[in-house]
């Protein structure tokens, strides 16, 4: 399944967006009000500046909570996104060689959505208990 599907059958296409002129603190705040792990970045244009995760916030410790997102976000240029098309498997590697959490998914040049390692194992969770079922069938029937 590639992700483009998968965003528009499971898992939507919500972005949740902060200011890059927030504190690390109100980032907080809103990855706790949304139940989320990350944030796109936005400058006061709407334009994507980079993305912020629970974990970058962590990895600094507590003293930063009133600093700008834009210390400790991951820049646009340092970013690693997916394409609609690319297969889910493709992702799971490209999350994996990477060590993130979460990762944009991009159409046409433009975030669309953001998937959770959890997203991605969920899914091929399904598809492998999906694919089971169907060799189990497959093997008790008369063929």
């Amino acid at each position: 399944m590639n992700l483009g599907v998968y965003l528009e059958k499971k898992k939507g296409r919500a972005v949740n967006k902060i200011g890059k002129n927030k504190t690390i603190r109100e980032c907080v705040d809103m990855l706790n009000e949304k139940k989320v792990g990350a944030l796109i970045v936005t400058d006061d244009s709407g334009n994507v500046e980079g993305i912020i995760s629970g974990k970058d916030v962590l990895i600094k410790g507590l003293p930063i909570l009133d600093k700008s997102l834009s210390e400790i976000m991951t820049p646009k240029s340092k970013m690693i996104t997916s394409d609609t098309s690319e297969n889910i498997i493709d992702v799971m590697k490209k999350i994996n060689d990477n060590r993130i959490r979460h990762m944009p998914v991009v159409d046409k040049g433009e975030i669309i959505g953001i998937v959770s390692i959890g997203d991605v194992i969920k899914e091929l969770l399904d598809i492998n208990i999906a694919e089971n079922e169907q060799l189990k069938r497959y093997i008790h029937s008369q063929y």
